[in-house]
């Protein structure tokens, strides 16, 4: 469920962001996160909440 949410911050927050020059630190601190969750989704560790997301989807 968390990165169903980060993803949809990304998008608000891109979205509004209309600097391209300057970066954004939220925008990268999402990015960081769910770099961290998918990572982690790979390694095992959140098996649980990837069975979660996948029978929502299937719903």
């Amino acid at each position: 469920m968390e990165l169903e949410l980060l993803e949809l911050k990304y998008r608000n927050r891109s979205t509004h962001y209309d600097d391209e020059n300057d970066s954004d630190s939220m925008l990268e601190a999402i990015v960081s996160r769910i770099h961290d969750i998918v990572g982690m989704i790979l390694e095992g560790s959140r098996l649980n909440e990837l069975d979660e997301v996948n029978k929502l989807m299937l719903m």
